[in-house]
């Protein structure tokens, strides 16, 4: 009727939507990068995804697992997965933007002198 042929209940197609869920990562996780498995709670019970988390990650940056969000209409295709960047609070690091700010403890002396002190970075501990 009206034209549209072969537009019946089964023509129906319409893509899921996109899902957004936290990731959280300690500082040296975001530092390094690498591989992070985690479990999200969704409609259909617990599901498991490798992360790969890139190298120096930021706070607030989204992570994205095409095709692991919600399911679409008839034949369309599943929405993406969105993980966003938290990173946790830490005894030692500060980080502001891409800087990681570490407080050391000097004498003036020190400072005035160019003392070689050991810092520790995300990367390593200090010998």
């Amino acid at each position: 009727m009206f034209g549209g042929r072969g537009r019946g209940p089964r023509a129906t197609r319409t893509a899921g939507a996109d899902q957004e869920a936290e990731l959280p990562l300690t500082v040296e996780e975001a530092y390094r990068g690498g591989r992070k498995e985690i479990t999200l709670n969704g409609p259909d019970g617990p599901r498991s995804y490798t992360v790969t988390i890139p190298p120096g990650v930021n706070d607030g940056r989204r992570i994205r697992l095409a095709g692991e969000g919600g399911r679409g209409l008839g034949d369309g295709p599943a929405g993406d997965l969105y993980l966003v960047v938290r990173l946790l609070p830490h005894p030692i690091f500060r980080v502001q933007g891409r800087n990681i700010h570490v407080d050391l403890k000097l004498a003036p002396w020190e400072a005035a002198l160019g003392a070689s002190v050991p810092v520790a970075t995300p990367g390593a501990r200090p010998r």
